[in-house]
């Protein structure tokens, strides 16, 4: 019973050490550190399993809103 509660502490430990989602000025000109990125790049990598996340949400967002705007920015429906 102790090796059971162990391995659960140490997989709740391990699972909090994961890449943090890093904050963005702009969701719609992301850059981290320095090194501009792709929206679908961002949540790719840092929200696969952070969907709740603000910034994660935020930046979802702005994909979606770019994504329903055509070149010369009027809405596509």
């Amino acid at each position: 019973m102790k090796q059971l509660a162990f391995a659960g502490a140490l997989a709740l430990l391990l699972a909090g050490c994961s890449d943090p989602v890093p904050e963005v000025d702009d969701p719609k000109k992301i850059v981290v550190n320095g090194t501009p990125m792709t929206q679908k790049a961002f949540v790719d990598q840092y929200c696969a399993d952070k969907a709740e996340h603000p910034t994660c949400v935020k930046v979802r967002r702005a994909m979606v809103a770019g994504a329903t705007r055509s070149s010369d920015g009027i809405p596509r429906f």
